[in-house]
């Protein structure tokens, strides 16, 4: 059974947070109390891991044999894709085996030359 699990960047305090419950307006994060769900942004655990064991999420940059960019979800095709300024591509278990996790787009946006890169 997929592991459903979800990590929350703080736009107030630039600190990313694992995630306990979320609820329609609010959020508990494992580190703290509640807190007020507009300060933060929501990434999914995308039920993947480089080849290092770290876990993938959405808004994590990565790097596979074929592609170095953002993961998303994708709802027309509905799968998590890596997306470059160019490119994107399907993220497989296949691509995961030889991939690595370089860090992510709030902590690291230095990665793709920033935000609007992606």
């Amino acid at each position: 059974m997929r592991e459903f699990k979800f990590r929350a960047w703080d736009k107030v305090n630039g600190r990313m947070y694992d995630v306990e419950f979320i609820g329609k307006n609010v959020i508990k994060l494992k580190e703290a109390e509640w807190e007020n769900r507009d300060d933060f942004i929501v990434m999914q655990y995308t039920g993947l891991k480089d080849s290092e064991g770290r876990e993938i999420y959405e808004g994590d940059v990565i790097e596979t044999q074929r592609i170095k960019g953002v993961v998303k979800w994708d709802n027309f095709f509905g799968c998590w894709q890596v997306i470059n300024k160019t490119d994107r591509s399907m993220l497989t278990n296949i691509d995961v085996i030889r991939s690595e996790v370089l860090g992510n787009i709030y902590e690291n946006p230095e990665l793709l030359g920033g935000n609007d890169n992606v």
